[in-house]
């Protein structure tokens, strides 16, 4: 889990470099490409001056951007640096906090004793560090917390428990108070967590109202999607259907950054929410959803692996690299199952599977409209504007810089046509058409987690 920085300042450059790096991160959710680059010129300008914790900090934000894309890859690269440079300015709490993002990055892609190992070096660590203060307390917190989300992958939810109150012991020693009611609001969810999984509904309820009064407004956006995820799981198993479905869309409409595994929680429960409604509709939007989001995984969690069997050829330790090497195997089944899955979802040319907000009346222009693509017919764009009116202008309005090519092939996209039935129409090779909509998804600064697809569903006409 994320942490809100700690800043300690030596002198006013220093200070003032930190207050930037403050600044700068409030704006990761909305802008995060500017934001990563202009926190890589604060870390070269903290190496300059020999700001060491500035430089650190700044690291351990580029983490925070690459997680937020589920750039497992580069997650990984940037916790080892933050290690390194740990150790080469001899501060230990860095280095136990690079072991915090260590073990994030092996769990998130299934390497659960790996993950367990940083934890354990990030205590020895810890341990040996003889200077308290509040940097001290806030990285042990947030290590019991990781000892927590270990057991909870584990489902041992006793020794869960234990270490979240571990963590809210350390919390509790904070002399700032304002820092302290912040991390109450993330262990307080915590607490509320486990005892949801428990089936003490009054207790998890009791611990969410706990932290939402420590919400002012500002906070982690996660952390409040937990406590709606709560709330909603509290309202189905009374069999509220409607109340938890209030809750589970409140949870979907926050903005700011969401982990894949509490969207995949959040998913699934929409999937179940309206199955018990019967709106047969949404169920399929949200399971459409869902395999978008298994499938964005898989293929970064299939390089993440991909690249540690590369890194440990000549690694002595040989069943790890099997392990891997059968997980790798594992997940490009994966992939591969949800890459047939969806292309044979969406190439149904059936209006009601492929635009259900097209409405009935306008069914046989659609289908008019795929068979002009079909036949490449010269008419197709201008048939399309009559569809779907304003939406051309919406992308230039997106960026200006698309070319008429790139808005056409867009056009594709928002009928929901797959890669194969794009390159067989168009005579493009299948890795031409995913190479477009590489350079659609950079134009138009599309995240790694959002389907495309949906994207340009939800576009306005």
């Amino acid at each position: 889990m994320g942490t809100v920085l700690l800043f300690s300042q030596k002198n006013k450059e220093e200070a003032h470099l930190m207050t930037s790096l403050k600044e700068t991160l409030k704006s990761l959710d909305n802008n995060s490409e500017k934001t990563f680059k202009k926190t890589k010129k604060i870390e070269e300008k903290a190496e300059q001056i020999n700001a060491k914790e500035v430089r650190l900090e700044a690291i351990r934000a580029e983490y925070l951007y690459h997680r937020k894309r589920m750039d497992f890859v580069d997650m990984m690269a940037t916790a080892k640096r933050l290690y390194q440079i740990g150790i080469s300015y001899n501060l230990p709490v860095y280095e136990a906090m690079a072991k915090n993002l260590l073990f994030e990055t092996y769990a998130y892609n299934g390497l659960y004793e790996k993950a367990f190992t940083q934890l354990e070096d990030g205590k020895r660590i810890l341990n040996k560090n003889k200077i308290e203060d509040s940097l001290l307390t806030v990285t042990k917190a947030n290590l019991f917390i990781s000892y927590s989300n270990y057991y909870l992958l584990k489902n041992n939810l006793e020794k869960q428990l234990k270490y979240i109150k571990l963590s809210l012991r350390e919390v509790n020693k904070l002399p700032d108070n304002n820092y302290k009611a912040k991390s109450l609001y993330v262990g307080y969810s915590n607490l509320a967590q486990v005892f949801d999984k428990m089936n003490r509904l009054d207790s998890a309820k009791y611990y969410v109202d706990l932290s939402l009064s420590k919400y002012k407004g500002e906070g982690r956006k996660d952390i409040l999607l937990n406590n709606f995820l709560i709330l909603g799981n509290e309202a189905k198993k009374r069999k509220e259907s409607k109340k938890a479905l209030f809750y589970f869309n409140k949870a979907e409409n926050l903005e700011g950054y969401k982990n894949h595994l509490d969207i995949e929680d959040l998913y699934g429960n929409l999937i179940e929410s309206y199955s018990e409604l019967n709106n047969q509709n949404f169920q399929e939007l949200y399971e459409n959803k869902l395999d978008s989001i298994k499938l964005d995984v898989s293929l970064e969690q299939n390089e993440f692996l991909r690249k540690l069997i590369k890194n440990r050829n000549n690694d002595s330790n040989h069943n790890f690299v099997l392990i891997i090497v059968l997980i790798v195997i594992v997940s490009s089944g994966i992939i591969f199952y949800f890459l047939i899955k969806r292309d044979f979802e969406y190439s149904q040319f059936t209006p009601k599977n492929i635009s259900p907000n097209l409405g009935d009346q306008n069914g046989a222009e659609y289908a008019k409209l795929l068979e002009m693509f079909r036949q490449n017919d010269l008419a197709y764009i201008t048939h399309f504007n009559n569809l779907f009116p304003g939406f051309c202008q919406k992308l230039i309005e997106l960026n200006p810089k698309l070319t008429k090519t790139e808005i056409e092939f867009s056009t594709y996209l928002k009928l929901k046509v797959s890669t194969k039935t794009i390159a067989r129409y168009k005579n493009l090779s299948t890795r031409t058409v995913q190479n477009k909509k590489y350079i659609l998804r950079k134009k138009l600064n599309l995240p790694k987690g959002i389907d495309i697809y949906q994207w340009f569903d939800k576009i306005n006409d």
